[in-house]
């Protein structure tokens, strides 16, 4: 084997090395991404579930009770609030037990007023209940907040977690493509001194090596996404044959969260371990 070719062999495998390894940092780096913006999916319909039910006191005036809901629209933590009447109310617990007014013999409506209040998030929900829970018109103010808490709690452990784990992929990730391309420029510093010799610039130097580690990255992240699209479209079928219930991100926002992360990430990793790569190389060189 000649010289010549056992170069580019080496370089070969360096640029194997480095999308292998962007690769497999990269597609796990798109389950935390994914993860994320379902987490968030989720806290949504949360917070359209989790209502505060706000019981007013049975001797508080029907005036009062609209001056109230007026007053709780207002609120810029409140998304929607309504008003259930004593007849609503009525109506609701019969239909849920699937009887009628003659069949418990009711006389008077036993149920009070009541506001039922969506937040805009869940972190809104514990302040606002505790507030209204303060109020002398209520009788009773029930709410989702510590289901609430304890959604938000995860979600902020995960989000740390998953960040600290994403910096370091990001890390792992350059330095994968820092070491292919100060590989590349060592197998052919003989080039480089040439180069330097004739008086060629540190940009005409450069340009090769950033479009080597460049093409490491981008390679790499084009399969990840390519994977991770595959994986993601038949786990999602999968979870919405199997958990219905469950509210789902639709494919194509996925879809779109990977290309913008992936590019992003790949664009990110070429240009970081192509400098870092390019710089130590040439110490490695003696420049």
């Amino acid at each position: 084997m000649s010289k010549k070719s056992g170069v580019a062999r080496r370089r070969w495998l360096q640029l194997n090395l480095a999308w292998v390894g962007v690769f497999l940092v990269q597609f796990l780096f798109n389950f935390f991404l994914v993860g994320i913006f379902g987490l968030q999916q989720l806290q949504e319909s949360w917070v359209q579930s989790l209502l505060i039910k706000a019981y007013f006191k049975p001797e508080i005036k029907q005036e009062e009770v609209e001056k109230w809901l007026t007053k709780i629209k207002s609120f810029p933590q409140v998304r929607k609030v309504v008003l259930v009447t004593p007849q609503e109310a009525e109506k609701r617990f019969l239909e849920s037990l699937g009887l009628t007014r003659e069949d418990l013999s009711l006389q008077d409506n036993p149920f009070p007023p009541a506001l039922e209040i969506t937040c805009n998030n869940l972190e809104e929900i514990a302040p606002l209940a505790e507030y209204l829970g303060g109020l002398e018109v209520f009788d009773e103010v029930l709410s989702g907040a510590s289901q609430a808490r304890n959604f938000l709690s995860f979600y902020y452990i995960l989000l740390v977690t998953g960040g600290g784990l994403g910096v370091l992929m990001l890390i792992f990730a350059t330095l994968m493509v820092s070491n292919a391309v100060s590989g590349a420029l060592w197998l052919r510093r003989e080039e480089v001194e040439l180069w330097h010799r004739v008086g060629a610039s540190l940009k005409f130097i450069r340009r090769p090596f950033f479009w080597f580690g460049f093409a490491g990255s981008l390679i790499g992240s084009a399969f990840a996404l390519g994977v991770s699209l595959i994986f993601w479209r038949a786990f999602l079928r999968f979870l919405a044959d199997f958990l219905p219930f469950l509210p789902l991100l639709q494919f194509v926002d996925v879809m779109i969260i990977l290309i913008v992360g992936d590019v992003l990430f790949g664009l990110l990793v070429g240009l970081s371990g192509s400098w870092f790569g390019f710089r130590k190389g040439l110490k490695g060189v003696g420049y």
